[in-house]
């Protein structure tokens, strides 16, 4: 019984063993797909005219691999900009990390190497750059996680300072495709004698969602935030609770998307008349096809920047023009939602605007201008706080428009309230002959 027993224990300890020894290897020979391949294809393909991705070097072995990834950013009429990324992978299952020993496929510490660095100040030459630490972490339901770690840092020179608090980020990839970003940088503070510049950001902190990380049209949500700005020259300026976010989902038609923005900010104090603002915007029926088409001539363009500059210019008036024609033929809705606290006044406007577009349109030159009137559906609500706006710049102008009917005054608002529809523009309940303007 005792030699049965014996000889399970060995067993069990040999298969162990030879698990721990000989899995590394078996990972080891997937792991350019599992980590390198995979993350190369996170990338958008409407990105390709101007992120090119290529992996110059790729060694395993038994416990680890190492690997070099290039990439090179194009702004359009720029100088590229590359990046090489050295991977110092660790295979998995049991896998050593900077968090401590966790289970998993693979573990990399990848080390950025830019050829030019951009400088912060003129003495850039004198500031050193922070520690900075990115990991990636595969795990066995195929998502890879990025972390990424820039260490606290600061500068004094002659002229100007700047301390950083540092930046924490990271990216999950799903198998699914669907992903998540989250961003946190902390407090920096800048100071510039020579330019008369100091401010202080208190901390960003960017989420960003989306349902496929390869698909730019695909529902994607994403917010900003900054507790607050400061500034003491060359303004004395003090804004809190900046909050900008976005969607992207389907519209109602299938063959477009919509897209929803906000910007805000409650409290605005220092040398502004302007106290708050909250910005709403909706932008849907934007035809899918229309953003394909629109990425479809950056990439012409970008290729045509790269082998003649002068060609290029002339390109961009082309793209302008075809561009033009695809919102002219596609229809678009568009609703803006402004409210502001101005001058110690509150203040809205409301413009929604409805473009059923021309189908027909093949040329700019052809535009007619009666077609494209008769083609928009418009209204326009504005109220604003009479009080106000009589102590500001355009006090003169206000008593001018009211003069000739432009505007009308009721309970100490100002109004304007204009529809254009059928071709006919309604102002303040009168009908405006369209023909006066041109």
């Amino acid at each position: 019984m005792a030699s049965k027993t014996r000889i399970a224990i060995t067993t069990f300890a040999v298969v162990v063993i030879s698990a721990v020894a000989f899995t590394p290897k078996v990972i080891g020979l997937g792991i350019q797909d599992l980590t390198i391949n995979n993350l190369v294809a996170l990338i958008p393909p409407q990105t390709n005219s101007q992120l090119a991705i290529g992996e110059t070097s790729f060694d395993s072995g038994w416990f680890g691999s190492t690997a070099i990834i290039n990439a090179i950013y194009t702004p359009i009429g720029m100088e590229p900009i590359a990046v090489d990324f050295d991977f110092s992978i660790k295979h998995g299952p049991l896998l050593s990390t900077n968090n401590g020993l966790r289970l998993g496929i693979a573990y990399a510490e990848i080390t950025p190497r830019i050829a030019a660095a951009l400088p912060v100040f003129e003495t850039a030459s004198t500031v050193q750059f922070p520690d900075t630490l990115i990991e990636l972490f595969a795990d066995f339901s195929q998502s890879l996680l990025i972390r990424v770690t820039v260490d606290p840092t600061s500068h004094t020179g002659i002229y100007e300072e700047f301390e950083f608090a540092g930046l924490s980020a990271s990216f999950l990839a799903r198998a699914d495709q669907s992903a998540e970003l989250l961003i946190n940088i902390g407090q920096l503070t800048i100071r510039e004698s020579r330019n008369n510049l100091d401010f202080t950001i208190e901390g960003i902190e960017v989420i960003s969602k989306s349902t496929k990380i390869t698909d730019i049209l695909a529902p994607t949500s994403a917010t900003f935030s900054i507790p607050s700005i400061k500034s003491s020259a060359p303004v004395a300026l003090a804004i809190d609770n900046i909050l900008a976010s976005s969607q992207l989902r389907a519209s109602s038609n299938p063959s477009a998307i919509q897209l929803n923005q906000r910007i805000a900010t409650q409290n605005i104090a220092g040398d502004s008349p302007l106290q708050s603002f909250d910005w709403q915007l909706e932008i849907d029926q934007v035809q899918r096809q229309l953003v394909s088409d629109y990425y479809n001539l950056l990439s012409d363009l970008q290729s045509q920047s790269k082998v003649d500059a002068q060609a290029a210019a002339l390109k961009i008036n082309q793209i302008s023009q075809e561009l033009s024609l695809l919102v002219f033929n596609n229809p678009l809705v568009i609703n803006n939602l402004v409210t502001a606290k101005l001058y110690d006044g509150m203040h809205r406007a409301e413009l929604k605007l409805r473009w059923d577009g021309l189908p027909k349109l093949g040329n700019i030159a052809a535009l007619n201008l009666n077609e494209a009137i008769a083609a928009i559906d418009m209204s326009l609500d504005v109220s604003l706080d009479f009080n106000s706006i009589m102590k500001s710049p355009v006090a003169e102008q206000v008593e001018s428009f009211v003069n000739q009917g432009f505007i009308f005054i009721e309970n100490d608002k100002i109004s304007v309230k204009a529809t254009l529809r059928n071709s006919q523009l309604m102002l303040n309940g009168e009908d405006i002959p369209l023909d006066q303007f041109f």
